[in-house]
């Protein structure tokens, strides 16, 4: 690959993926050169723009990788107990983050919280005592 990052192929004329989230950005202009082969040589140009759409490519990455909170025995049920947060590069739904709980050592667990799947706040259910 040369140093524009381009590559040529015999017939493809240059070709490079793109990287939508990274340095490329979310556009590729173009110009386009048309040559005839008269006396004088005479030529036309034209240009497009190709808006490079999003694929999903990111996971969601959350801002820890353990969240650790005390709660009194006595909290109220309906008590934010702690507020995750993730966020994700993609664009639109692909970058749309939905929380969900889950108990792989003890299912019981989820007895007690819920979480707001779009605030990523957990949330006391059921008194702790």
């Amino acid at each position: 690959m040369g140093r524009s990052g381009f590559e040529y192929r015999m017939g493809w004329g240059p070709t490079k993926v793109f990287d939508r989230e990274g340095d490329d950005g979310k556009f590729v202009s173009v110009t386009v050169k048309a040559t005839d082969q008269g006396e004088p040589s005479l030529e036309g140009v034209c240009s497009f723009t190709v808006e490079i759409t999003d694929v999903n490519d990111n996971p969601p990455l959350f801002d820890r990788q353990k969240y650790v909170e005390n709660v009194k025995q006595d909290a109220s049920i309906g008590t934010n107990i702690l507020r995750v947060s993730a966020s994700d590069e993609d664009a639109d739904n692909n970058g749309a983050i939905m929380y969900t709980l889950s108990a792989p050592y003890n299912p019981s667990d989820l007895e007690y919280f819920e979480i707001q799947q779009e605030s990523g706040w957990i949330v006391l259910r059921k008194p702790l005592d």
